[in-house]
């Protein structure tokens, strides 16, 4: 009796409790439909929404022209998802694709394809690589091929759409466009994209805020089978695309520089090389080439040397040394100096010129030229030993001893020491460019100045951002200093850098076409108890010297055959990039005829636009009578000293007289008129006839014969 009670017991617990947790789950189901409802649905409604991010397309960085030498292109990986797909679909079709993806790739046989798949089906894969790195054309091919064809949700191919920055001139300035990646470290943060790190060199780690664009936003909720599709009234912000760097870089001479430095790399076995080309007026970098020796013994553009390798400047150092000189009137261009035959001691370490022996005074010109290093010494020792101070103001007062401040990261530190840090023989060695560092780009800036009358200017990369094909920002040139020294002492150094070329250490490079000034040096590197372990060889100069368009510097580290001295070795290389650039550049040749040009007789000019032939004769320094006209278009008469001009008027609807005019000015007044034109004869030379007579009425469509003589 008590076992049962004890049972009826038990069983009335647990029926109260079912009951209970029965009622539970009833009150549960009533509040969430009627009371919640709400609530949870728009719960459901966000579960099945996403706001999903739109990548904007990253900018082109351009040439000076608009030429892209970088740009964005999609590549595809082929992926399957072999769960989709049906038997039949599969295996009457899996020999033609195989067939197909063999003879486009060449990588694998059909058969290999073949099997892969599969294998690949048989495990059910739903994530197979079927081929990475297609291009766009590749992709429209092949997703014609048999299974591919049938759609993604069919056939269960996936074509993932990968964005790679490529460069349509190979490697050309490489390292100097730079590129940009992501990483988790936060010990090496550039910056934040979207929540990721990147770093990177070069322009596009220096602009890459603005090549990167905004990301868009889109709204998109999933349906039954994966499916997304846009939500009509969620959030939705276009991306915005990035914006293209228009660089100072021209492509023709970026070829020439990179072209000339390889050759003589390849020439003299050296581990690296920079060359960089300047427009003197603007400080536009024209062409910057860093190549470097790689394991296999190529040549590759691997460090932006011209921008981060700081380097003890050597004899091109002298300019400064001189100037400092000149600036204080220590020395004048005349003055005779000791050089001891070429060889004389510092404390304890004795200092040589390149000749031992042959002259043993030169003076202060021939000092610079001959690139004498005990003369330079003596010139720096004799006025500052007792004034170092003054010798160090003057170093960093030309500026120096400070970095320029480049938008493009990593410029190396240039380096003038502090006297304390001087020994017994720091001044005479910092005079002919040793115990101070300079990158190339600095040094070349300097020099750059020398042909700019003083003005030193920031080297430019970047000229401007164009968003949809237009311009929407311009980067002014920057000026660091507008006169890095007196204009006497500029002058006495242009001089010296004139000398260098036409009597000195550079002689080999000079030319009858043009004048070229500049300066060579030979550093020893790694300099240490009397012995070096190589040489460095540079030239730094600008061309043409009477009219300075471009400066350029040439620097290559440790050449092992042909010789080390900087005129051997990197003058050639500078020579030959002048020398295209020179007869390549319609400014300099156009510049130089009118220069040279010796009117001795008053020409015979055409009649026409009056703007024209004003900027034409006041180029050629011909007088003319008036140059107030009233008008847009003249007559020209030839007088004994000067062309007088008279102005031309015309009536609308009546036939102008364009007699005495050239082609170009009478066929856009004959045309304007409503006149067909109808050309006679050689088309050259001035109008001399028309068959309608000036004045009259004009009919629309009529037919004009000129005739030029």
């Amino acid at each position: 009796m008590d076992l049962k009670k004890d049972i009826l017991w038990r069983v009335t617990i647990v029926y109260f409790a079912v009951a209970l947790f029965a009622i539970i789950i009833v009150t549960r189901v009533i509040i969430i439909q009627f009371v919640e409802k709400d609530k949870w649905k728009s719960k459901a409604e966000n579960v099945k929404v996403q706001d999903i991010i739109i990548f904007p397309d990253r900018g082109d960085i351009c040439a000076e022209d608009g030429r892209p030498l970088c740009s964005t292109v999609p590549y595809y990986d082929i992926r399957m998802d072999f769960t989709v797909i049906n038997d039949k679909d599969f295996n009457s079709n899996l020999d033609s694709l195989c067939n197909l993806l063999s003879s486009t790739f060449k990588d694998k046989s059909a058969n290999d394809y073949k099997t892969a798949m599969i294998n690949a089906r048989k495990r059910n894969e739903r994530y197979f690589l079927v081929k990475r790195k297609i291009s766009h054309i590749q992709y429209k091919e092949i997703s014609k091929f048999p299974i591919f064809k049938l759609g993604r949700y069919r056939s269960g191919v996936i074509f993932e759409t990968r964005d790679q920055r490529v460069l349509p001139f190979d490697l050309l300035a490489e390292r100097t466009i730079g590129y940009i990646y992501e990483t988790a470290s936060d010990s090496i943060i550039a910056d934040s994209v979207w929540g990721k790190k990147i770093r990177g060199v070069g322009l596009e780690m220096a602009y890459d805020k603005e090549l990167r664009g905004i990301k868009g936003v889109k709204s998109m909720r999933k349906l039954s089978g994966d499916v997304w599709m846009p939500v009509e009234y969620g959030n939705e912000v276009e991306p915005e695309n990035g914006k293209d760097l228009i660089t100072t870089i021209n492509i023709d001479y970026q070829d020439v520089a990179e072209t000339a430095l390889l050759n003589q790399l390849n020439k003299s076995k050296a581990e690296w090389g920079t060359a960089v080309l300047m427009e003197v007026k603007t400080g536009e970098i024209k062409a910057i080439a860093n190549l470097e020796r790689n394991k296999k013994g190529n040549y590759t553009e691997e460090y932006n040397h011209a921008v981060g390798t700081s380097i003890e400047p050597g004899s091109t150092f002298k300019l400064f040394s001189m100037m400092a000189a000149l600036e204080d009137n220590f020395v004048s261009p005349t003055d005779s100096i000791n050089i001891y035959w070429g060889e004389k001691s510092y404390y304890d370490r004795k200092m040589r010129d390149s000749k031992v022996g042959i002259y043993k005074t030169l003076s202060v010109q021939q000092v610079f030229e001959k690139s004498s290093n005990v003369g330079v010494a003596e010139i720096i020792t004799r006025n500052y030993s007792d004034k170092k101070s003054l010798f160090l103001e003057r170093l960093k007062g030309f500026g120096i001893h400070s970095p320029l401040f480049l938008e493009i990261p990593g410029e190396g530190m240039p380096l003038v020491k502090e006297i304390k840090k001087w020994s017994g023989i720091s001044l005479p060695w910092m005079s002919n460019g040793y115990e101070v560092l300079m990158t190339p780009l600095q040094l070349l800036t300097y020099y750059n100045a020398i042909a700019n009358n003083g003005k030193v200017l920031k080297p430019k990369f970047v000229k401007a951002l164009r968003k949809d094909g237009e311009i929407v920002q311009e980067f002014p040139t920057e000026v660091i200093n507008q006169a890095i020294c007196s204009k006497k002492t500029l002058r006495i150094l242009q001089n010296m850098l004139i000398g260098v070329v036409e009597h000195g250490t550079a002689r080999n490079i000079a030319t009858e076409n043009y004048k070229i000034a500049g300066k060579t040096g030979t550093v020893q590197v790694a300099y240490s108890s009397g012995s070096a372990k190589g040489h460095r060889s540079s030239f730094v100069g600008y061309f043409p010297a009477d009219n300075p368009q471009y400066s350029c510097i040439i620097v290559i580290h440790r050449p092992s055959e042909g010789g080390y001295y900087g005129s051997e070795i990197a003058g050639p290389v500078f020579r030959e990039i002048a020398d295209k650039v020179y007869s390549t550049s319609l400014e300099i040749q156009q510049e130089k005829l009118i220069a040279q040009q010796e009117i001795k007789e008053l020409p015979y000019t055409k009649s026409g636009n009056w703007d024209h032939l004003k900027y034409l004769l006041n180029k050629l320094n011909i007088n003319i009578s008036n140059e107030k006209v009233n008008s847009s278009w003249v007559s020209t008469y030839k007088r004994e000293e000067f062309i007088e001009i008279k102005p031309k008027v015309f009536e609308d609807n009546l036939v102008p007289d364009v007699k005495g005019m050239g082609l170009r000015d009478a066929m856009f007044l004959l045309n304007n008129a409503g006149l067909e034109v109808e050309i006679e004869g050689i088309k050259r030379g001035r109008v001399t006839k028309q068959n309608i007579n000036p004045g009259k009425r004009i009919i629309p469509g009529q037919e004009i014969i000129i005739v030029l003589g």
